[in-house]
């Protein structure tokens, strides 16, 4: 009881703590800058200036929420994501030197409500090209409402979730600005696109891999269809691990996907993105058995696509996902089984769920790893989810076969001709259906793998079930 009356009161101080209107009476003061409104992205090299504003905000919080470091990292992350080259500069005057082609200023700031128990993380951006000239602006929040009980210890996780809805509200803004994207094409024809830097954002965050810079022809879709609210997807890219061999361009490969699912009508709000680091056993764990079970509705649809290592488990004979922080010796604890995958997405209330592997579980190369000392398996790992028709699933290769890579593309085999179908080489009738997209990317895939000597046989899974219309052509 004593916990129930005092809470409110601490709440209410953490409020006026985090709140303070010294932090965020003019948040881009001494800057000249007037926002407007509006938002996006484009290959740019960016100075990233942090503001005043957010700087106070990370002090204030710090007490409440030790992850809001994590928080604001994950904003500059999604500047990393969605620029070519991101570059820490500490005011406007400094995009000279630094050679940027444009600055973003951006503005974090965290707001706890103490009566209504929200969370409130309030993100902007101002978008201005180096002689201060305003290109965008976008502004975007995200707020999460425990209820009336929360256990000592959860408000950092609220924050977090919180910051989390923010920035995918920023970067859907981001991702949808006619002004950045016009103002990039303008700025790349104006002269030869820089190289991007070495030290990135600061020496503890690295650009990040964009498939070592190659351009594919199945990068931009070649469609566009109206958003749907009940799309869903999540889209996982693991291409540099902490300790085991890189998945040459599965970073390159989810950025395409995602790309490819905005076209297809799923919400950039409602795709959930991982790549390398963020992509931790947890965060997967977190999307696949929280998120999308919170939002799904019987009038659904889901687009699981994962690109990365796979690796068997010689005890069980089960196939593994290998999150970032994933290692091949404690699969159990550190993988993320199909098993567990299938049973949970095929427990979901929809219409249908559609899974794409662009892995392989053989152990013997390509996008697998094995356990120190162990051999690799042949035709052990059973793929075949027992899910009945709800799941279907498009996996790169046989459970003894390779994944194998187009480097002048820069994507994973399967994926460059999932993605070359989907922009209509697998149009049958006007239409790209499943058996249509499986029927064209099958042989095409088998082609190219011999080319370099080897076998790999996309499978589909069930291997008879109803038709399922990916798009109209």
């Amino acid at each position: 009881m004593r916990l129930n009356i005092f809470l409110p009161i601490a709440l209410a101080a953490m409020a006026l703590a985090c709140a303070s209107p010294d932090a965020v009476k003019d948040p881009f003061a001494g800057l000249g800058v007037v926002p407007k409104v509006n938002p996006d992205y484009k290959s740019l090299r960016v100075g990233l200036v942090i503001s005043e504003n957010s700087k106070k905000t990370m002090e204030h919080v710090q007490g409440a929420d030790p992850q809001i470091n994590t928080t604001m990292q994950h904003f500059v992350e999604l500047f990393q994501k969605q620029f070519m080259d991101v570059v820490k500069i500490e005011k406007i005057e400094d995009a000279a030197n630094a050679r940027v082609d444009m600055v973003v200023v951006f503005d974090l700031y965290v707001y706890l409500h103490a009566i209504f128990r929200a969370q409130h993380v309030i993100a902007r951006a101002v978008f201005l090209s180096p002689d201060r000239t305003q290109i965008d602006f976008i502004s975007a929040e995200g707020a999460r409402v425990p209820g009336w009980f929360m256990p000592m210890g959860a408000l950092p996780k609220f924050i977090t979730l919180a910051g989390d809805d923010a920035r995918d509200r920023l970067e859907s803004g981001l991702f949808a600005s006619q002004k950045l994207q016009d103002f990039s094409r303008a700025a790349a024809a104006a002269k030869p696109r820089p190289a991007p830097t070495t030290a990135g954002y600061g020496a503890s965050v690295p650009p990040t891999p964009r498939g070592e810079n190659i351009v594919s022809d199945v990068d931009k879709p070649a469609y566009s269809a109206p958003e749907d609210p009940n799309k869903f997807a999540i889209v996982i890219g693991v291409e540099k691990y902490a300790s085991l061999p890189a998945a040459d361009f599965a970073d390159h490969d989810a950025e395409a996907v995602r790309n490819h699912l905005i076209a297809l009508g799923y919400p950039p709000r409602h795709i959930k993105v991982l790549e390398d680091q963020s992509a931790t056993r947890s965060k997967m764990a977190a999307y696949i058995e929280d998120w999308l079970p919170k939002n799904v509705t019987s009038d659904s649809t889901v687009f699981f696509y994962y690109s990365g290592h796979g690796s068997p488990d010689a005890k069980t004979n089960q196939g593994y996902l290998v999150p970032a922080d994933g290692d091949p010796e404690y699969l159990d604890r550190t993988g993320y089984s199909l098993n567990e995958l299938y049973k949970r997405l095929g427990a979901l209330p929809v219409k249908h769920v559609l899974v794409a592997l662009d892995s392989c579980f053989s152990g013997s190369g390509g996008r697998s790893v094995l356990a120190k000392g162990a051999r690799p398996l042949v035709t052990q790992i059973e793929l075949d989810p027992m899910s009945g028709d709800k799941v279907t699933t498009l996996a790169a290769a046989k459970s003894d076969q390779i994944s194998g890579t187009m480097s002048e593309q820069g994507h994973g085999v399967f994926t460059y001709f999932l993605l070359k179908g989907l922009n209509g080489a697998a149009a049958k009738d006007g239409q790209v259906t499943l058996q249509s997209l499986y029927q064209y990317l099958k042989p095409k895939v088998e082609d190219a793998a011999s080319l370099d000597n080897r076998d790999q046989v996309p499978q589909i899974y069930p291997t008879s079930g109803p038709e399922f219309v990916i798009r109209e052509h």
